[in-house]
């Protein structure tokens, strides 16, 4: 790590991810902004520290079984909170960040004192590096508040986050498997203002196949016992995010997958 602390900490979760590495860690190197890199590796086959170059700002922590992305991004956190940093930054293994992403987001945040964390626009890519769609989550907290009772409205590798605020509040809930990051931002939304940059500071790699069924499932009831957790009985975007979710687990699988390809085939025009 670097011998001076500086005030960001990238935080990567990884498993079996040395194909695809590379170039997450490329994109953070054109980041000038000065930032430290701490990647768990969640017990990959091969481990990613045979994989990956040195760095003097690059920590990998590797964990002997694979225990899941929440352990492993409690993991980081609680050594980015003991360490000093006073913000997160969020990417994932296959991500790519853009060259200004970390300098944009905490100027951002450096002169929004009142916004406790900020994503941004992404481009979704595929694995050839085409893009798929693009995101566009909404930008003002108050709009982000009503979105958040039907679904995350951030794009979660994309966040930055006051390490001040994660140690008020607590890491991510292992109650809600494929839905951490959902409530993660619900309870960060309660207690301070959060933002969406317009600019599209990171490229989001897609699976060709999407999410299995099996996980699709898991994913639909974990959002609804969030949901169910801040519940609000005067909103009624609350029971219409509920409604929204009952919905999407009884619709047919291939009905959903064809919505989904319709609006990305929309988005890309």
């Amino acid at each position: 790590m670097a011998s001076q602390t500086p005030r960001i900490a990238v935080l990567i979760p990884a498993y079996n991810a040395e194909k695809v590495i590379g170039n997450t860690l490329s994109s953070l190197e054109k980041n000038k902004e000065p930032h430290d890199i701490i990647i768990i590796d969640d017990g990959s086959s091969i481990p990613l520290e045979s994989c990956v170059q040195p760095q003097d700002n690059l920590e990998i922590v590797r964990v002997p079984e694979n225990s899941g992305v929440t352990k492993a991004l409690n993991l980081g956190l609680t050594m980015i909170l003991e360490q000093g940093y006073d913000y997160l930054a969020r990417i994932d293994a296959d991500d790519v960040a853009s060259p200004d992403r970390l300098k944009m987001q905490l100027t951002f945040l450096d002169e929004h004192p009142e916004v406790g964390f900020v994503g941004s626009w992404g481009h979704f890519v595929s694995e050839e590096g085409k893009t798929v769609f693009h995101l566009h989550p909404p930008e003002d907290h108050d709009f982000i508040v009503k979105k958040l009772y039907y679904n995350n409205c951030f794009l979660h590798p994309s966040l930055m986050i006051r390490t001040s605020l994660l140690r008020n509040l607590g890491g991510y809930n292992e109650k809600y498997p494929s839905a951490e990051d959902y409530d993660i931002l619900r309870r960060l939304s309660i207690h301070s203002k959060g933002a969406n940059l317009p600019d599209y500071l990171i490229n989001y790699m897609v699976s060709p196949s999407g999410i299995s069924l099996s996980k699709r499932r898991e994913q639909l009831f974990s959002r609804l016992k969030v949901q169910w957790s801040y519940r609000n009985w005067c909103s009624i975007h609350f029971y219409l995010g509920i409604a929204k979710t009952l919905c999407l687990g009884l619709m047919p699988y291939k009905t959903v997958t064809a919505i989904k390809k319709m609006r990305k085939e929309y988005q890309k025009r």
